[in-house]
């Protein structure tokens, strides 16, 4: 099936391991059969302000089996889900690809590649940085 269908974020097991995952709060709305928005305020750290994710996601499953999940940054539904005062506002992108590889035995093997790339608005002091 779709690797779309292995988000759900309506489970017990989400809602209780958000805050493990430091996430305070969260909104998901629907678009399609293939995409869907995903914004998260998360606390990082006692000492960091708020950060806000506002990420559309779109999937779509490839000949051969290979699928494709886009995890990119959105400014669509602000006036719906504004940004939340105080947060600074992350930035990030990510491609997930996974392709179907042969059996060994009656086990489905599968690669997962991840490609990412994410801007926490962190201000890091030089001295700490030259490290």
């Amino acid at each position: 099936e779709c690797a779309a269908y292995e988000f759900n974020f309506e489970t017990r097991q989400f809602k209780r391991t958000a805050k493990e995952r430091k996430i305070t709060s969260y909104n998901i709305e629907k678009v399609n059969q293939h995409t869907f928005y995903y914004f998260t305020t998360r606390k990082l750290h006692n000492f960091l302000s708020m950060r806000e994710w506002r990420n559309k996601i779109t999937w779509m499953k490839e000949e051969g089996g290979r699928a494709v999940i886009d995890v990119s940054d959105t400014e669509d539904l602000q006036d719906k889900y504004p940004k939340k005062s105080g947060a600074k506002l992350a930035s990030g992108h990510s491609v997930w690809v996974f392709e179907p590889l042969e059996a060994i035995g009656k086990v489905a093997q599968t690669r997962v590649t991840l490609t990412a790339k994410v801007e926490l608005k962190l201000a890091i002091p030089t001295l700490i940085a030259n490290k």
